[in-house]
């Protein structure tokens, strides 16, 4: 009874290097340094956020973090 479906298994497949790839490294340059650039810059500013904008609540009054120069 022929369904339309193979009944002989898939072959190894087969690997390439890529064409972007430089020499035999079989790995590519996923992102430039732009794109680094930028995903660390949000990361840092985002973390800074957080810890300065934790001086809105009483946290830094009550282990006095005000006291310190530049933090009051």
């Amino acid at each position: 009874m022929d369904n339309g479906v193979s009944n002989t298994m898939p072959g190894p497949a087969v690997v390439s290097p890529h064409p972007e790839a430089q020499g035999n490294i079989k790995t590519l340059k996923r992102h430039g340094f732009s794109t680094r650039f930028v995903h660390w810059a949000v990361a840092v500013s985002a973390i800074v956020l957080v810890l300065s904008g934790l001086g809105q609540l009483p946290l830094f009054h009550r282990y006095m973090v005000d006291e310190l120069p530049y933090l009051g």
